[in-house]
């Protein structure tokens, strides 16, 4: 376990253990080294490890255990290492009532709700195809913003910028934008991205979902990172 400001070991963070079912079977925390391990009694061999530290994200990784290969050892043995950061946090004011065919904004104010600092915050925002998006600002001036395209019926597209896969229902479209801030820090003001879009016909019994994620390139300035760690997820209707 590893910090992701300079690689160093991460104590003091806690691990869990869980069956592809939920049910936990073990829990222990990183020593000074960043080290752990965990030891339990399971006739699977598959499983998923959470770590999680107060200010960071919580991350959970998929491991799957091997035998040994000293024929006198029955147990079987699995590694799955971490890095963790910040924990950023997205909110969402949309109006709850539109009319057909006008325009409407809405905002997306993100925050750093963790203990250190994080680079490079962008935002993944999905809209239906009923909503047509029009521009952004942030203070007044315009934002970065890259149109990744139209979920297909896969349901799933690559952020560009990230890598990351980003799920979405067949039909919507993926826009990306990017905040024109270097670093965030813990206790900075709220940044608040301003959206103007355009509602086109459509059912009045229908729901129109709004989705959106946050997320940093990392803890070091955005063309050194290796790593993005994703945040929360938001719905608005």
């Amino acid at each position: 376990m590893t910090k992701c400001t300079n690689g160093s070991p991460f104590p003091g963070v806690t691990l869990t253990l869980t069956s592809t079912n939920g049910s936990t079977l073990a829990q222990t925390n990183t020593d000074a080294t960043g080290y752990y391990e965990l030891n339990f009694t399971s006739s699977e061999r598959t499983f998923y490890v959470n770590a999680s530290y107060p200010g960071h994200m919580t991350l959970r990784k998929l491991v799957k255990t091997e035998l040994s290969s000293e024929p006198s050892d029955l147990n079987s043995y699995g590694w799955v290492n971490f890095q963790l950061g910040p924990e950023p946090t997205l909110s969402i004011d949309a109006p709850g009532e539109q009319f057909l065919n006008e325009s409407f904004n809405f905002t997306l104010t993100f925050n750093n709700n963790g203990n250190e600092t994080g680079f490079g915050p962008i935002v993944q925002l999905i809209l239906p195809p009923e909503i047509e998006f029009k521009s952004a600002n942030f203070l007044g001036a315009p934002v970065s913003i890259t149109l990744v395209g139209t979920f297909p019926l896969s349901g799933t597209l690559i952020d560009p910028l990230s890598g990351l896969t980003v799920t979405g229902n067949p039909g919507y479209v993926l826009y990306i934008f990017e905040y024109p801030l270097g670093s965030f820090t813990t206790g900075q003001p709220s940044a608040v991205l301003e959206i103007n879009a355009f509602l086109r016909i459509t059912p009045l019994w229908d729901y129109l979902l709004i989705s959106q994620h946050i997320q940093y390139f990392g803890l070091v300035p955005m063309k050194q990172a290796q790593h993005p760690f994703k945040g929360m997820k938001l719905q608005a209707k």
